[in-house]
């Protein structure tokens, strides 16, 4: 018989994990197939399992619907034996000790498939949002657009493990017991997801074409825009301020100091300077995108007839936008 033949007669060439005899699994249970399961976006899934010791992933996952779960897969060669897998969780929070998983599809067949639909369930697990980096921008720094805000995440580290339910000489092996033996795999997950709003730079003020009594800057490309991945409780703010105004005026401009004599519209609305633009509570069905057409007017013949603004001169005051927002603590 050819030596080919008689080596695949004779092997599980597919379930042989390398050529050097001192790297083989040993005659336990071990993963052969690992991956992430979510709808949100990750470049790639699967993880790679350890042999006996330590193999350390490092998964990032972009987070545009956070009520979308984060499950794990895996198939298992069992070795025609009884297998359990065990997890620890590691984060900014805590620590786990060595816990059992309870996993759907744990059995002996030959390829034993198992699944967490959604890793949020198993204890330890950090749910809880934390600032990644935020921004601040003055209007000068970019040509059109500001942006502030930034990205908030989460991270857990989960440790896997998988290993018979008794060792060689019969003994219960639990969450107590030294799994240092078995097949060990690292699992370093962030989920990030964007908070921030978009917000324009300049807002000229021209003549309004049914009324020239009134200034005001174009409604239809003085956009807002948030983007909310995480669906955080948020408000968004727009107010004079002193400090800003005190680096003003620019060369050839005049400062305007009356903030109160400035109307604001968002999508037509005239709203107050000290209520939010735009706002969404915990209470409210909170959306991933929130956008709002910023309109600022003034009555110019009101201005000139009181000689706040006078004709031929150029005036400039200044925005300071504010982006608060809710984590759960």
């Amino acid at each position: 018989m050819p030596a080919s033949r008689l080596i695949a007669g004779t092997f599980d060439i597919n379930d042989i994990s390398g050529n050097v005899f001192n790297d083989l699994h040993s005659v336990g249970p071990y993963i052969k197939d690992l991956n992430l399961v979510t709808t949100n976006q990750l470049d790639d899934s699967s993880i790679s399992p350890g042999s006996t010791g330590d193999t350390t992933n490092e998964k990032t996952i972009q987070v545009t619907d956070p009520t979308k779960s984060v499950g794990l897969q895996g198939t298992v060669v069992t070795r025609n034996k009884n297998y359990q897998l065990f997890y620890k969780l590691s984060n900014s929070k805590t620590s786990t000790d060595w816990r059992r998983l309870n996993a759907s599809g744990v059995n002996t067949n030959d390829n034993s498939t198992f699944k967490v639909n959604n890793l949020t369930s198993l204890s330890g697990y950090q749910q809880n949002l934390t600032t990644d980096s935020m921004q601040s921008e003055a209007a000068g720094d970019m040509p059109s657009l500001s942006t502030v805000g930034g990205n908030l995440q989460r991270k857990n580290q989960i440790e896997l493990v998988v290993a018979p339910k008794t060792d060689d000489d019969g003994n219960a092996i639990t969450a107590n017991s030294d799994l240092s033996t078995y097949q060990h795999t690292t699992i370093n997950l962030t989920e990030t997801g964007k908070l921030t709003a978009n917000i324009p730079n300049i807002f000229n003020l021209t003549a309004d074409a049914t009324d020239p009594d009134i200034y005001s800057s174009p409604s239809d490309s003085q956009n807002i825009t948030i983007v909310n991945d995480w669906r955080v409780p948020y408000t968004l703010n727009v107010q004079y301020n002193n400090d800003l105004a005190a680096k003003l005026p620019e060369d050839g401009y005049t400062l305007f100091d009356q903030p109160k004599l400035l109307s604001y519209t968002a999508n037509g609305t005239a709203f107050d300077i000290s209520q939010p633009l735009l706002q969404q509570s915990g209470d409210n069905s909170l959306i991933a995108t929130s956008s709002s057409d910023f309109q600022i007017k003034l009555n110019m013949k009101q201005l000139l007839a009181s000689g706040i603004v006078q004709t031929g001169k150029k005036y400039e005051f200044p925005l300071y936008w504010t982006l608060n927002y809710k984590l759960t603590s």
